[in-house]
Formats: structure tokens, C-alpha cells, sequence
């Protein structure tokens, strides 16, 4: 059981969002997702600043932007926090250790320091996209279940592997509606 959903109805959804994307393909086009989904919580020049900054580093990655939009919801619900004791920090809840990670290999963004994060509204969605994309790209190779699973730490996390699919299912729905 993950979340309080049985592994069967966990598979149906699996099932349901490789479906969906199947039907759908890659060429997404989110943007009209992105600010609807982020302007209620946002300004709109921030807003405006999300919806352009997911959408470029998503496609200078090879990520879909809807999963990172996904990632940011079910972290944050779109709110600028500190959480987990203070550990966790920003719109994505990152870890110092997944800041330092990023730096390992992206040396431009060495001058981020864990704690100002909430004031670098950009370099949180950079390191939040390359980390991902690592962590899906070197660790998981290619199972974006198990690099959600992976996102918080080395164990699994099925409940936030599970919400962050069951936002990017709502949001491919709407792609495809």
C-alpha cells in the first residue's frame, strides 16, 4: 500500500499516465497548464517568470515541463517555504545535499548557498530540473517512478512518487482534453 492507495490501483494509475502520454507524445505545449495552475498562488510577474524559466530549462533538459510543474505542487502546493525543519527550502523543498549535488556538476551555479534560495527564484527551478534529470539520467536510468522515489533522499518515498504522478496524470488529461 503507498499512501493509502493499494499497489494495483498504483499500477492502473502508471498505467493510465504511460497511456495518456503515449496518445499524446512528446510535443506538449503547457504553458496555458503552467499559468493556470501557478497564478493563483503567484503574481503575475512571477507567474509569468515560472511559466518561462520551467519551460526553458524543461527543454534545454528533455524534461516534460508538466512533471516539474507536478513536482513543484506536491512539494509545495506553489508556496515559497521552508519546511522539514528547515531543511527542505523553496517551491521544490530542496536539500542542501541536492544543492551541492547540482554544483558537482554544474560549477555556474556554485554561488548558490542553500539558505538564500528563497530569493533565488531561478536557481531553484535549475537545480530543481537538474536534479531530477540526474537523478533520472545516472541513478535511475530512465525510470522516473524510481527518480521520484529517489527525489527526497535513497529510500523510497511512495507517497510523493505517488501525488507528484497523480498531479502530472490531472495535468496530461488537460493536455489531451
Amino acid at each position: 500500500m503507498i499512501g493509502g492507495i493499494t499497489i494495483k490501483n498504483y499500477k492502473k494509475l502508471l498505467l493510465s499516465i504511460v497511456l495518456i502520454f503515449t496518445i499524446t507524445g512528446i510535443a506538449l505545449t503547457p504553458k496555458d497548464i503552467i499559468q493556470k495552475e501557478l497564478s493563483p498562488h503567484m503574481s503575475t510577474w512571477r507567474t509569468k517568470f515560472f511559466t518561462d524559466t520551467i519551460l526553458q530549462e524543461s527543454s534545454d533538459l528533455h524534461l516534460d515541463p508538466l512533471l516539474i510543474l507536478a513536482l513543484m505542487k506536491a512539494e509545495s502546493n506553489y508556496k515559497n517555504v521552508f519546511g522539514d525543519s528547515g531543511k527542505a527550502v523553496g517551491y521544490f523543498q530542496l536539500h542542501k545535499n541536492a544543492v551541492v549535488f547540482v554544483q558537482r556538476f554544474y560549477p555556474e551555479l556554485e554561488y548558490v548557498k542553500h539558505e538564500n534560495l528563497p530569493r533565488l527564484l531561478k536557481a531553484q527551478i535549475q537545480i530543481a530540473c537538474r536534479y531530477i534529470w540526474l537523478i533520472n539520467t545516472y541513478i535511475t536510468f530512465g525510470n522516473i517512478r524510481a527518480t521520484l522515489d529517489r527525489w527526497n533522499g535513497s529510500k523510497p518515498y511512495g507517497q510523493l512518487s505517488f501525488r507528484v504522478l497523480t498531479y502530472y496524470a490531472e495535468f496530461l488529461q488537460e493536455v489531451t482534453e
